[in-house]
């Protein structure tokens, strides 16, 4: 019984091994495709946003409003050059 469970073994090992050869010298090939026409293909590009000046705080609420409004104002500026 124990020669008969060594044969079964080393049948579905080398069945294992032959599926494996198979598959690195025929499955996994490259092919190459001949195009005979221009393709375009559009690849995306990081939009460069220009330097936008931060908000500082100033001498009252009023005029660090006024800048924080400034600094998002030229922010939508710059998000609208990018589309």
């Amino acid at each position: 019984m124990k020669e008969f469970l060594i044969d079964i073994a080393v049948f579905i090992l080398g069945a294992l091994l032959a599926v494996a050869v198979m598959l690195i010298f025929t499955g996994c090939g490259t092919k190459t495709v001949y195009v005979d026409r221009v393709v375009e293909v559009k690849v995306p590009v990081k939009c460069v946003i220009p330097g936008v000046a931060p908000a500082i705080s100033g001498v009252n609420y009023a005029v660090t409003l006024a800048d924080i409004i400034r600094e998002r104002d030229s922010l939508r500026e710059a998000i609208e050059a990018c589309k």
